[in-house]
């Protein structure tokens, strides 16, 4: 609009390298920003207007360009490969990068076989209207999204999918391509009619924003349960800081992943003996074993929570002053009850060498074993918490939509309580673990489900109290009101030997 037609292509090229370059600079440190806003991703767009404009003078037709003849199936490979498989960098400059060059070199080719194929015409008449389907389909599927808190079944999915499909040709056919090829003149008037129905636009959504939030503040409960501090969730070695304890000379050690820490606002509710916080995310307490997973958790995070069990295990060596371990783990990366579709291995320390195995019950009683009999060597009383019960549904987004009379899919029931025979069915192979070890580990498992559970529900809000901070750790009040109620620091205190 702005510049005569012979700077059009240089300008866009321009602008691709200035978008991108913003984009790659700031997609690690502002990843919301780069991902939604126009100046860091204008490049996709900017790249297909280069394509556009290069083309622009070629006759039409398919007349294969030489210069890519030999990209033209290894663009298509990717198309196909990086949906399916994700390398995981960030985006939107990862994948999106791969993605957009290969499909500007496919389009720039125009390789006979591909013109003249009969997939061809359905691709580019759904392309012509894919904006309007891109527009549509976000709402479907984020009602979706936020109505299920369970995973969205897969028939659902397709169902939308084919809603999208009718509602996106029907707004580009009566919406798009009408007010495309309409002849508005800009005057006065209709600039001020513009303006004014965004502005109407834009106080409808700040109004249905305002009156239809929910009346209760949900913040407290969502917050993070962490145990006594943020900090306390550990890196790669084991200090004990004096945030991380409520006493200068703690007798209880609390040790293990996410479920330990949610333990420590109930325990410290519960009894005046001091309690020491040694956690790490994602890291059990089983000495010489740690999950291997792939994306997320490679080799260098398994050798980091190693060590992070060895340093605790030398603190322990010297803090004269703790008399009890409490070990705690949600368990099934030990064991391979997992429903996610996540790559689990195994590292093992044999003789100073580490071996990748499988996950196995009786590899983790092995090593829960082991680390039990180092601790009662230096000394020690050892007891194991069972994690809380929980199955696939996100329990705490489920308590909120219900306590705010809003529709909601994917629960075990419309009370938002866990099916006890689901929880025992999905966590089979940790509720086998536990059972072990107090025969095969020679330790005793303290479990929370006696006061949470009747015969076919386990609870998940006590008093108006929402017990859980999201899908399966308990929040922190939920952590003191649960405690309370099961005397949990009493029970630790018997059980430990």
């Amino acid at each position: 609009v702005l510049a005569p037609r012979r700077y059009w292509l240089p300008a866009m090229a321009v602008l691709l390298i200035l978008s991108m370059a913003l984009c790659f600079a700031l997609a690690g440190s502002k990843p919301s920003v780069t991902f939604y806003l126009l100046p860091t991703r204008g490049w996709e767009l900017a790249l297909g207007s280069v394509g556009a404009l290069w083309g622009a003078g070629r006759p039409a037709g398919a007349v294969l360009d030489k210069r890519f003849s030999g990209l033209v199936w290894p663009a298509l490979l990717l198309l196909v490969v990086i949906p399916a498989f994700p390398t995981g960098i960030l985006q939107p400059w990862g994948d999106a990068t791969i993605v957009c060059v290969a499909t500007l070199v496919v389009i720039l080719a125009r390789h006979p076989a591909l013109v003249q194929s009969p997939v061809l015409p359905p691709l580019a008449r759904l392309g012509d209207f894919s904006y309007s389907l891109y527009l549509v389909h976000w709402p479907l599927f984020a009602f979706a999204n936020n109505a299920y808190v369970s995973p969205v079944p897969m028939q659902v999915n397709i169902s939308l999918a084919v809603v999208a499909l009718g509602l996106g040709y029907a707004l580009y056919r009566y919406v798009e391509l009408p007010v495309r090829r309409a002849p508005i003149a800009l005057s006065r008037r209709s600039v001020s009619v513009m303006v004014a129905a965004s502005v109407v636009l834009v106080l409808i959504c700040l109004g249905v924003t305002k009156f239809l939030s929910p009346a209760i503040d949900y913040a407290d409960s969502r917050k993070s349960n962490r145990g006594f501090a943020p900090e306390c969730a550990s890196g790669s070695e084991f200090r004990l800081m004096a945030t991380c304890s409520n006493s200068s000379a703690p007798r209880i050690l609390i040790w293990g992943d996410s479920f330990a820490m949610h333990l420590i606002p109930g325990v410290a509710a519960t009894t005046e003996i001091g309690i020491a916080q040694a956690t790490m995310p994602g890291c059990g307490p089983l000495d010489g074993l740690v999950q291997m997973r792939e994306p997320d958790r490679r080799r260098p995070w398994a050798m980091e929570c190693l060590r992070f069990n060895q340093s605790v295990l030398e603190y322990l060596a010297t803090a004269k002053s703790i008399e009890y371990v409490v070990l705690s783990s949600i368990l099934w990366q030990y064991v391979g009850d997992r429903e996610s579709n996540y790559s689990v291995n195994l590292l093992r320390t044999e003789r100073g060498e580490m071996v990748q195995i499988e996950p196995s019950v009786p590899v983790a009683v092995e090593r829960m074993g082991a680390t039990v009999a180092k601790l009662r060597a230096l000394g020690k009383k050892v007891v194991v918490v069972a994690p809380t019960p929980f199955t696939k549904f996100d329990i705490r987004r489920c308590l909120e939509l219900k306590a705010s009379g809003r529709m909601f899919f994917g629960a075990d029931g419309y009370g938002c309580h866990v099916s006890r025979a689901a929880y025992h069915q999905d966590r089979a192979l940790v509720l086998q673990l536990l059972a072990s070890l107090p025969g095969a580990a020679a330790v005793n498992v303290v479990a929370v489900d006696d006061a949470l559970c009747s015969a076919q529900t386990c609870e998940t809000e006590l008093d108006g109290v929402f017990l859980y901070g999201d899908a399966r750790h308990l929040s922190i009040e939920g952590s003191r009101k649960l405690a309370i109620r099961a005397g949990l620091a009493n029970r630790l205190l018997a059980a430990a030997k």
